[in-house]
């Protein structure tokens, strides 16, 4: 009973959107795919990736990950999908990543792009770039706990500078050194950033009151907590937070 339990999928969290109330056997997965690919893709109920993702299976990786390629298939041919949530599914890793998104061409509906906690470094975010770039219409990225490091967090910083990005979450991503990149980038529309766990520092700290603020025009939230800064950092801060008028 036990066997049969752990190769079973329950349809009801697994593939809820197409609506299946029964079990999926996973040595029947082929011929289950190719029902699946027999419905509609332009279905405007599927809004977002997150009710399709195996997340009770994560950390079974040669069955995810054969989904998650397929599922690049079926985005590709979707044009409704508006969010794509792969938040805390270990199994999505460099390599997966490259297949799913070398094959998924980038369409104007995508607005958020959530990566966090994944198995992914700056490699799985360099094949990400081009989809990005290509995506007008993103306004949140979101890739806390993952170690991209400042080459990953220069990659995406750049890709999004001069956009109409919102929201930026770079939480506990390895980054040491964010001067760089942010130099040269302005965010019109960037209402929150997050770079909580980084190694930003009081030279880090000065430079995003002397320069990135003003480059932020409507930024309500700055989030800079356990980012080696010390009071010297931290009075640079207060001092901008003295005459701004946005942050909350």
């Amino acid at each position: 009973a036990a066997s049969q339990q752990e190769n079973t999928v329950d349809r009801r969290t697994f593939w809820n959107f197409f609506g299946f109330t029964d079990e999926i056997d996973r040595r029947d997965f082929h011929d289950f795919w190719e029902e699946v690919e027999k419905l509609k893709y332009n279905n405007p109920a599927l809004k977002s990736l997150r009710s399709i993702i195996p997340c009770e299976y994560e950390g079974e990786d040669t069955f995810c990950e054969e989904v998650l390629i397929r599922l690049g298939w079926y985005l590709e041919k979707n044009y409704f999908i508006e969010e794509v949530d792969f938040e805390d599914v270990e199994c999505i890793t460099d390599e997966v990543l490259e297949s799913m998104f070398g094959i998924w061409t980038p369409k104007e509906r995508i607005k958020s792009m959530n990566f966090c906690d994944c198995s992914i470094t700056s490699d799985g975010i360099k094949s990400l770039i081009s989809f990005v770039k290509a995506a007008p219409s993103i306004t949140k990225f979101y890739i806390n706990d993952i170690n991209v490091g400042t080459e990953g967090f220069g990659l995406v910083a750049t890709a999004l500078c001069g956009r109409q990005i919102e929201e930026l979450y770079f939480q506990v991503c390895a980054i040491n050194d964010i001067i760089p990149t942010l130099m040269h980038c302005k965010f019109p529309e960037l209402r929150y950033v997050r770079f909580y766990g980084n190694q930003i520092g009081d030279k880090g700290a000065e430079f995003i009151a002397d320069k990135f603020l003003q480059s932020c025009p409507k930024l309500e939230r700055l989030g800079l907590g356990n980012c080696d800064i010390s009071d010297r950092g931290a009075k640079s801060i207060a001092k901008e937070l003295a005459s701004n008028t946005t942050l909350k």
